[in-house]
C-alpha cells in the first residue's frame, strides 16, 4: 500500500493494475510524496486518499494567511498548494470527467490559474516583495469559489471508483456496453443483455465471466444471422452446427465464417470445459472481449445490409 506522505513501500501489481505514478514536490524544507489513490479489492477498484483534500485545505489556509499578513516566503506555500490543485485536476485523485464534476473542475482550474499567477509573481521578485492587491484579490476569490463548489459537490464525489479499462469509459462499461459495438440497434435483446453483463465483468476484472457472456452474446447474434440468411436453425444448440449452417447458405462472407470458426475452436470449446484450461487471465478476457466484438460487428454489419436490401 502507498502512503499519503513520507516514503513509499513497494507494492506489486495486483490483478493487472498498476498504481498511479507518485507525484513529488521539492522545496527548501522537505520532499513530500503523494499517492493520490491506491488499489483495493484485489486491484479491481481504487480508493481515494482523502488526506490530499485535507492537505490542500491546510495549505490554502496558509497561503490565505500569508496574503493577509504579507509574510515573506509566500512562494513556497503557493507552489505547494498549486501542486496539489494540479494533482486534483489531473484526475489521479478523483475522476473529474463526468457531468456532475464540470463546475467543480472549472472552480479548481480557476484556482490553479490564480495560484500560477501568484507563484510567477513571486518568482521574479525579492522574497519579501509585497504582492499586488490585484493578485491577492484574484487568489482570494478563486479560493472562496473553490471552497463553495467543493461544499456543494463533496457528497457526490467518488471515493471508491473503478478505473478505466482499455479505451472504454468506465460508465460505458457499467451502464451501456453495447455502445462499444458498431450497430447495437439491430442486436437481439438477449445478446444485448449478455453484452451489458460482459461490460460490467470487464470493468470489475472478471475475465472468465467476460468470456462467458461474450460467447453467449455471439451465439445469440449467430442465430439471428442464420435466420436472416435463410438458413435452418439446428434444433440442438451447437456452435459447429450453427457455423456450418451459416456457411451452407453461401451468403455469408468467408472472413465472417472464419472468425466464427476460430472463436469456436480456440475459445468456446476450451472455455466451457474445466479440464481443458484454468480460469482466464485479465489479458485473455480482454482479448476475447475484443475478438468476440469483432465477430459480432462483422455479422451485424452484414445484417444491416440485409435489412436495407429487404426494404429496397
Amino acid at each position: 500500500m502507498r502512503h499519503a506522505t513520507g516514503t513509499s513501500r513497494p507494492h506489486p501489481m495486483v490483478g493487472g493494475h498498476h498504481e498511479p505514478a507518485a507525484a513529488t514536490l521539492d522545496n527548501a524544507y522537505t520532499t513530500r510524496v503523494y499517492w493520490p489513490r491506491y488499489p483495493v479489492a484485489g486491484g479491481v477498484m481504487d480508493h481515494v486518499n482523502v488526506h490530499l483534500l485535507y492537505d490542500l485545505a491546510v495549505n490554502l489556509e496558509e497561503v490565505k494567511y500569508q496574503l493577509i499578513t504579507d509574510e515573506p516566503f509566500i512562494v513556497f506555500g503557493a507552489r505547494y498548494a498549486l501542486h496539489i490543485v494540479q494533482l486534483f485536476l489531473h484526475g489521479d485523485f478523483i475522476p473529474l470527467d463526468g457531468a456532475n464534476e464540470v463546475e467543480l473542475r472549472a472552480a479548481a482550474d480557476q484556482l490553479r490559474s490564480s495560484l500560477e499567477v501568484l507563484v510567477n509573481h513571486c518568482a521574479f521578485k525579492e522574497r519579501d516583495a509585497p504582492v499586488s492587491q490585484k493578485v491577492k484579490d484574484a487568489v482570494a476569490f478563486s479560493m472562496g469559489n473553490f471552497k463553495s463548489r467543493l461544499e456543494l459537490d463533496a457528497g457526490r464525489l467518488s471515493l471508491y471508483f473503478v478505473p478505466q479499462r482499455l479505451a472504454y469509459d468506465t460508465r460505458t462499461l457499467l451502464d451501456d456496453a453495447v455502445r462499444a459495438f458498431i450497430a447495437p440497434a439491430i442486436l437481439p435483446d438477449e445478446a444485448k443483455a449478455d453484452i451489458m453483463e460482459a461490460g460490467r465483468c470487464l470493468a470489475f476484472q472478471l475475465p472468465t465471466a467476460v468470456a462467458f457472456h461474450m460467447l453467449r452474446a455471439t451465439e445469440g447474434v449467430i442465430r439471428l444471422y442464420l435466420w436472416l440468411l435463410g438458413g435452418v436453425i439446428p434444433e440442438e444448440p451447437n456452435w459447429q452446427k450453427y457455423i456450418d449452417a451459416v456457411g451452407a447458405t453461401g451468403k455469408a462472407p468467408r472472413h465472417t465464417v472464419a472468425r466464427l470458426h476460430r472463436l469456436r475452436d480456440l475459445e468456446r470449446n476450451q472455455l466451457m470445459h474445466v479440464t481443458t484450461r484454468p480460469l482466464l487471465t485479465i489479458e485473455e478476457g480482454a482479448e476475447l472481449f475484443e475478438y468476440a466484438k469483432d465477430a459480432i460487428n462483422a455479422m451485424s454489419l452484414h445484417i444491416s445490409r440485409l435489412f436495407k436490401e429487404a426494404q429496397s
